[in-house]
């Protein structure tokens, strides 16, 4: 299958095979603006030759609305109306099943304007792509969250960084409480940039909770300890690092996720 994901800055390609111990044959990531992500992605396809088949993709973050919903236990059918139910109106929606306890279960809920859905599907038509599946970069977060064992039943935040910003995602005994995002303005690597992550990890500390432990995934920076590996042999000069998105997809959900 192919992962395509419309980042900040970017578009990043996976080509593999999804399940719980993924393979991944090719990672592929080029610089892209907004106003020229469809000839960027034309061209990626024909130059890297990607696969036609099987394509998941990662819509933009601000196209999409995300909410952690808690639900009684209930049929997928079921789950599928109470999720439209409690997201905004108008909006076409999906979820991904999270941990189950008792009688309850947790779910990402994410919803997204049809017009929007169609633009991208007509996008990808036109390069002769039909899509198998839309997502988020959050549910791929969520998917490395669920897949590192090390980790489970454990509280910490773990902070995500990427071309656009940091995605912060706060754990309380193995379950994703709450996430935020925020925007980064220095250039990795800097001293300005281990100052801003530094920021944020007390930003949550304000507000949100104590935190004790943080993992840290992204450009390389002193003093946080890395989020554990959960993927192996990747393709040489390739790093999780970098493709952690496009990666976390191929993923398939684990009993009792985060």
């Amino acid at each position: 299958m192919t992962v395509i994901a419309l980042l900040d800055h970017c578009i990043q390609a996976a080509v593999g095979k999804s399940g719980k111990y993924p393979t991944v044959r090719g990672l592929y990531s080029v610089p892209c603006e907004e106003e020229t992500w469809e000839n960027t992605l034309a061209d990626l396809f024909e130059t890297k030759h990607l696969p036609k088949r099987e394509v998941t993709l990662l819509l933009p973050r601000e196209t999409v609305t995300t909410r952690f919903l808690t639900l009684p236990a209930m049929s997928s059918r079921a789950a599928a109306e109470a999720v439209e139910h409690e997201m905004e109106p108008g909006l076409l929606t999906d979820y991904l099943p999270l941990t189950t306890r008792g009688a309850t279960r947790r779910y990402l809920a994410a919803g997204c304007k049809e017009s929007v859905v169609g633009e991208y599907e007509g996008a990808f038509s036109r390069l002769g792509v039909k899509l198998s599946r839309i997502s988020t970069p959050l549910e791929s977060l969520l998917k490395i969250l669920n897949a590192a064992e090390d980790l489970r039943g454990q509280s910490f935040l773990w902070l995500a960084a990427d071309t656009g910003g940091v995605e912060s995602l706060l754990v309380e005994e193995g379950q994703c409480v709450w996430r935020g995002r925020k925007a980064l303005l220095s250039s990795a690597g800097t001293a300005e940039f281990q100052r801003e992550l530094e920021e944020t990890v007390q930003d949550v500390q304000r507000f949100h909770h104590r935190v004790e432990k943080v993992y840290y995934t992204g450009p390389s920076v002193q003093g946080l300890e890395v989020f554990p590996m959960v993927f192996q042999n990747l393709p040489d000069g390739k790093c999780f690092e970098e493709y952690y998105y496009v990666l976390g997809s191929l993923l398939q959900m684990r009993r009792n996720g985060p």
